[in-house]
């Protein structure tokens, strides 16, 4: 969300009042400039300054890190480096990357990580300055509204940042992390991790059934959103131990796939065999009263009869 104000620091920039400045060959901001006055920002590419963007707003989870493409500017919009003074208010706390905060003449990347102040206050304001040596215009300040979110399934708020709760963290070989979102949490064990939305609780298995989850041999990265990340073989459900939907579980294996109707087919043979079956004993007339079966029927009783005695 971006909120452009008309105010003396665009004036500033626009030197549209100074009839003089106005003989120089357009853009001004090539030609002239001063000390640095604000902060602007950048697009995303970094060819393009925003000198009229002064408010900008980030949702954000606690811990995660905000980068701004930043550059700073003097009369008329002519690039003028200058060090960066930050300033954080509310319920959030601001922590640099790096203690290098000065300008360039080109837009450059500037990251913070943003904590959360208080448990019960997820508002703050990132306020960009420039250190003061000349008097400032108004709104020379670029500022940053941040909201922070609550936590995702399975990790909690502690010391103001989102990590693993309670049940997740007694899994030494699963870890967190906020900044990895919308997969903040990865492990490499044989475990099974899930969120019960009906009770409000994380559960986590130790030992997931053998075949049903994907092999400790690699980390995977996933959402307590979404755990059916965990399973292998085309699984799904609680413990892996379902198939996807429209999947169903082949025969002698863990594995689901694709079930198709050709095994219908396997009917005809039979079928068929059973006509032939019948039209041989029609044509070699193989029936009780004549007597050609006799003998196999007199053999299969006398091997039943041993059967009964064995």
């Amino acid at each position: 969300k971006y909120i452009a104000v008309e105010n003396s620091f665009n004036s500033i920039i626009n030197c549209s009042n100074n009839p003089t400045l106005q003989k120089f060959q357009k853009p001004l901001s090539l030609y002239v400039t001063s000390e640095a006055l604000g902060v602007c920002l950048c697009s995303e590419d970094k060819l393009t300054i925003n000198y009229h963007v002064r408010n900008v707003s980030h949702e954000l989870y606690p811990g995660q890190f905000i980068t701004l493409p930043l550059i700073t500017v003097g009369v008329c919009g002519g690039i003028s480096p200058a060090v960066l003074v930050t300033n954080s208010e509310g319920g959030i706390i601001l922590s640099l990357e790096t203690i290098n905060q000065e300008t360039k003449k080109q837009c450059k990347n500037f990251t913070y990580q943003i904590r959360q102040r208080w448990p019960n206050r997820n508002i703050g304001k990132i306020k960009l300055g420039i250190e003061k040596k000349l008097d400032l215009p108004d709104n020379s300040s670029l500022i940053v509204d941040v909201t922070l979110l609550p936590c995702p399934h399975g990790l909690a708020l502690s010391n103001g940042l989102c990590e693993c709760n309670n049940v997740i963290s007694s899994d030494g070989t699963v870890k967190c992390d906020i900044n990895q979102m919308p997969r903040p949490i990865s492990k490499s064990s044989n475990s099974w991790l899930y969120y019960n939305t009906h009770y409000d609780c994380t559960v986590g298995y130790v030992n997931c059934p053998f075949d049903y989850c994907r092999s400790t041999s690699s980390t995977i990265s996933f959402s307590l959103d979404d755990p059916d990340i965990q399973c292998a073989n085309n699984r799904s459900g609680i413990l892996c131990g379902a198939c996807q939907q429209g999947l169903s579980l082949m025969l002698g294996s863990n594995k689901c796939g694709h079930c198709s109707n050709k095994y219908i087919s396997l009917i005809l043979p039979f079928i068929v065999a059973g006509i032939i079956f019948v039209a041989f004993l029609l044509v070699s007339n193989m029936t009780v009263s004549v007597g050609s079966i006799n003998g196999l029927l007199f053999y299969a009783n006398v091997m039943k009869l041993n059967e009964s005695v064995n």
